[in-house]
């Protein structure tokens, strides 16, 4: 299973996987491994969508902002270029700001943890594995 591996003696922070006492921890980093896996999925079909004030333009682009598809109402073309431009750029902006605030969205409900608290984990599970190293010995 990857980096998982097993070791009764010898544990660092590698989580062990085959004893009975370090299944959680196994079962823990499968379930989060899932978790990304499925978010980058998601992220693959993610799509940000956006329109112009005047809605005659709309705009869709990926997770990282790249254009999609634009529409362009026909009554746009009677108010000159100037003000096709500005809807363009308005309705993708717009757009790309949706995707990056939905990919943001996304990532905080599969990695909602910041360093200091994944670094605290990693303490507990480290000194809970020692206490079990030594009870082994």
């Amino acid at each position: 299973m990857g980096i998982l591996r097993c070791r009764r003696k010898n544990v660092g922070l590698v989580i062990a996987s085959g004893h009975r006492e370090c299944r959680p921890h196994r079962r823990g980093a499968e379930a989060g491994t899932r978790r990304i896996q499925e978010a980058h999925a998601r992220m693959a079909e993610l799509t940000g969508e956006g329109s112009s004030d005047d809605a005659l333009v709309e705009a869709v682009t990926d997770a990282e902002g790249q254009l999609k598809e634009i529409t362009v109402n026909p009554r746009i073309m009677r108010l000159g270029s100037e003000a096709v431009a500005r809807g363009v750029m308005e309705a993708v902006q717009r757009a790309q700001q949706d995707a990056k605030a939905k990919a943001k969205s996304l990532l905080t409900r599969v990695q909602p943890l910041d360093s200091a608290i994944v670094d605290e984990r990693i303490a507990e599970i480290a000194d809970e594995l020692a206490r079990h190293e030594r009870g082994l010995a």
